[in-house]
């Protein structure tokens, strides 16, 4: 009886593990990046330049996070 329910998942668990990954760097993206996602590839200029901060700080408000 359970084989007939769990033999979909089976082959979207490696689905739902890439979606919910790419929830928590979306979810980290809008609540605390202040430029070190950015800082990987730019170095120290990310910090100043706070690009990804500057692309969500309207919906970082919306969504009840400050950021000043």
């Amino acid at each position: 009886m359970f084989d007939r329910v769990l033999l979909p998942l089976r082959g979207s668990v490696p689905g739902l593990m890439a979606l919910a990954l790419l929830a928590a760097v979306v979810f980290n993206a809008l609540a605390f990046d202040q430029g070190q996602m950015l800082s990987l590839v730019q170095g120290d200029a990310a910090y100043a330049r706070n690009f990804i901060h500057a692309v969500v700080h309207d919906a970082r408000h919306v969504a009840g996070f400050p950021c000043h």
